[in-house]
């Protein structure tokens, strides 16, 4: 967990220019939204690929 006053200090520095947020992390660059974009496609995978055992589980226990 993060203080009040670390939040403040690293938001002040943001603002100033004085650190740079890589833009795979910004939500508003092209690389931000490829990430999103690539993340989002590997949950959904994860969870097919979870469906599909439990699946195969059922059938082959039965």
């Amino acid at each position: 967990m993060y203080s009040h006053a670390e939040v403040q200090r690293v938001a002040a520095a943001i603002e100033s220019g004085e650190v740079v947020l890589d833009p795979s992390w910004r939500a508003d660059t092209e690389e931000g939204v490829k990430g999103a974009r690539r993340d989002a496609l590997t949950t959904c995978g994860c969870v097919v690929l979870m469906l599909a055992a439990v699946i195969a589980i059922a059938v082959l226990s039965s």
